[in-house]
């Protein structure tokens, strides 16, 4: 009867251990995932819905722009083209000037 009390607070002990180290495995994941959703390789460039899970999405990888059906049921290649380098000046046009 006398155990009960140093049992319960090994028990505790092991519990807190145990969610620090879940919460210390959440925040190590989040950052080593985080890098690896940055992708500077794939880049979606517009988004269209279409339905209430369907969309068209348009997304730069190697070069090329794809132009994607997406459903619930899947992801369909639509067209392919290579990425157009625009000429146009990035600087706003101002009228009168």
């Amino acid at each position: 009867m006398n155990e009960f009390p140093l049992t319960l607070l090994f028990t505790l002990a092991a519990l807190v251990l145990v969610l620090v180290l879940a919460w210390f495995s959440i925040k190590l994941l989040a950052r080593i995932g985080s890098g690896k959703m940055n992708s500077q390789h794939i880049r979606v460039t517009h988004t269209l819905p279409t339905g209430a899970r369907e969309k068209l999405m348009l997304v730069e990888c190697g070069g090329q722009e794809y132009f994607l059906g997406v459903t619930s049921n899947g992801i369909s290649l639509i067209d392919k083209k290579p990425v157009e380098t625009s000429t146009v000046s990035s600087q706003p046009v101002v009228p009168g000037s």
